[in-house]
């Protein structure tokens, strides 16, 4: 019905027609393979009515991977342009690099005494004389709460986790097993340092959530370098 109406509206020209996969990221490849389905009938009724639609395009990051009848002649990826793997299954099967990092530095460093409490509700309880990093970054920039006592850095090559809740503005880091680490040494949440490195997909599962997510979480208080 609604082409059959467009078809009176001579002064519009249907210049593309698309459509989305809603499980497309799922090991499960049932559903999509409906949805294709569906959206070639749709073209094929489309073309019938007297349609030539210049652009038609389906295919998201894992469809441009899994689904090649889904190509047509235009294709959307997303979060592969960041180097991020859209879905866990995809990891090792293609190769992305990561196109972002995402880094501060240390701006206060403490030695603080066996049994001080760090953040809001004293999640973090030094089990001995610990050194702990402040960092300028939290949950209104984008790093979530859920990674509270659970997410990592990287710091001269080595890992730090974080000490206690991530806060609105700040997150602190327990570095004591890091030799030589100082004020402004730089800090990579996400990213390569050395020989080691944290993905966005790593960040994600850690903090419950989808690679996406976090991604698109990065708030507009952070800058943004172009190299």
């Amino acid at each position: 019905p609604f082409f059959n109406e467009l078809r009176n509206l001579k002064n519009l020209k249907v210049e593309g027609v698309l459509s989305h996969f809603a499980e497309a990221d799922e090991e499960d490849k049932g559903f999509s393979e409906k949805q294709l389905g569906i959206f070639f009938d749709a073209i094929a009724l489309i073309h019938k009515l007297g349609f030539e639609p210049q652009f038609i395009h389906f295919a998201n990051s894992s469809a441009i991977v899994y689904y090649m009848p889904s190509h047509f002649n235009l294709v959307r990826p997303g979060i592969m342009l960041y180097g991020a793997y859209p879905a866990r299954q995809l990891i090792g099967k293609i190769r992305l690099k990561p196109a972002m990092q995402l880094v501060t530095k240390i701006v206060q460093l403490k030695k603080v005494p066996k049994g001080f409490s760090v953040s809001y509700g004293r999640k973090f309880v030094a089990k001995k004389e610990s050194a702990i990093a402040a960092i300028p970054i939290g949950y209104a920039d984008g790093f979530p709460r859920h990674l509270s006592n659970k997410g990592e850095a990287l710091i001269r090559g080595q890992r730090a986790r974080v000490a206690g809740v991530v806060c609105m503005d700040m997150t602190m880091l327990d570095v004591t097993h890091i030799r030589g680490v100082t004020e402004g040494d730089e800090v990579v949440l996400i990213g390569r340092q050395g020989h080691d490195e944290i993905t966005v997909n790593e960040v994600a599962e850690k903090a419950g959530t989808i690679s996406y997510e976090i991604l698109c979480g990065i708030s507009s208080r952070v800058p943004r370098v172009y190299v």
